[in-house]
């Protein structure tokens, strides 16, 4: 499993700790009101989209982001 990071874009930085996993990193999200719940369908739950200022990187254990792909909406979403 690899770590997650908050990144700033308006800020042009990290603006968490690491997370040890994706899921740890929407709470965190979540918790801190950085995120819209988006309904599309009644009969599916709301996706978490983050606000825009804000991405979700993969890192190394150092904290080096992997790649450049920002995770910016919930994997459990429909």
């Amino acid at each position: 499993m690899m770590p997650y990071f908050l990144y700033s874009v308006s800020q042009s930085c990290r603006i968490s700790e690491l997370f040890a996993n994706e899921e740890e990193m929407w709470s965190h999200v979540r918790s801190s009101g950085l995120c819209s719940e988006v309904i599309d369908r009644e009969d599916q739950e709301p996706r978490r989209v983050l606000f825009p200022d804000y991405e979700i990187h993969v890192c190394d254990a150092d904290g080096r982001r992997l790649t450049e792909t920002a995770i910016r909406q919930w994997p459990g979403a429909s």
